[in-house]
């Protein structure tokens, strides 16, 4: 049985067990470049590693630390029991610094939520977690006022799923493709 809640700051723990289970030597980025300019990253993440990329993971676990106390980070957990199996980093589509660079704004005037990651752990069932994270993030977020939910899962990014995984999922959960260019892809669902 899975329950889907709201991340906040007493959960931070739960947040960083998703990403430390997964950190077997490779890059994690624990979701801090959406709510970051490129130069923040630059000389946040990267210059402090340009020497030991091998440190790589743990300066943006620490950067992730403080963005969260600064409440720069946001989005819903999934628990198996009282495990956490899952995140969806998801917040108003203005929130994000980093998008904003690369996607192009619908109207204005509508309010519009994005998820930009979606990560399940492997050994989960990656369709049943994520669905039953996508489905809550929905039904929370109308309920919130939002009118639609946009996702960009790219090909070739940093992604805690692989790309075809990722469009299938969102494609079974009502989202539309908007467009695809070199392996961008916009979706979105009216709530």
């Amino acid at each position: 049985m899975h329950y889907i809640v709201k991340f906040d700051k007493s959960r931070i723990e739960d947040y960083l067990c998703i990403f430390d289970q997964d950190n077997s030597g490779s890059v994690v980025c624990y979701c801090t470049q959406w709510n970051m300019t490129q130069e923040e990253i630059d000389r946040r993440i990267i210059e402090p590693v340009k020497n030991n990329v091998a440190q790589l993971s743990q300066i943006a676990r620490e950067v992730a630390v403080e963005m969260i106390h600064a409440d720069k980070i946001h989005g819903y957990l999934v628990y198996e029991d009282e495990s956490p199996v899952g995140w969806c980093n998801c917040d108003d589509k203005a929130n994000y610094t980093f998008l904003a660079r690369h996607v192009s704004s619908e109207d204005e005037k509508e309010k519009t939520k994005s998820i930009v990651c979606l990560k399940v752990l492997h050994e989960k069932n990656f369709f049943q977690v994520g669905s039953a994270l996508i489905e809550a993030v929905c039904r929370m977020s109308k309920e919130e006022g939002y009118e639609f939910i946009e996702v960009y899962p790219h090909e070739g990014a940093m992604l805690c799923a692989d790309f075809d995984n990722t469009l299938q999922l969102y494609q079974a959960n009502g989202f539309k493709l908007l467009g695809m260019k070199n392996g961008e892809a916009i979706l979105r669902k009216e709530l």
